[in-house]
């Protein structure tokens, strides 16, 4: 208990414990819905890259660094 209040004074992390994942998807959906209403934003999706070879696979992973990219 110790470590949980500590959580919440020191960083202002706030635990949420729920029975089952159904449970605990619904704070997420209801936060994400109430995000995105009203802002005109819609969630974001991003494409799984067609990587082939190991060249490609190596010059992706190294894009998504920060501050080396080619983005």
């Amino acid at each position: 208990m110790g470590a949980v209040a500590s959580l919440i004074v020191n960083f202002k992390i706030f635990i949420l414990t729920s029975k089952d994942h159904f449970e605990t998807a619904e704070p997420i959906r209801s936060l994400a819905l109430k995000e995105q209403t009203g802002k005109g934003r819609w969630p974001v999706s991003c494409r799984k890259p067609s990587l082939e070879t190991v060249e490609d696979w190596q010059l992706y992973i190294v894009q998504s660094l920060p501050e080396s990219g080619g983005r």
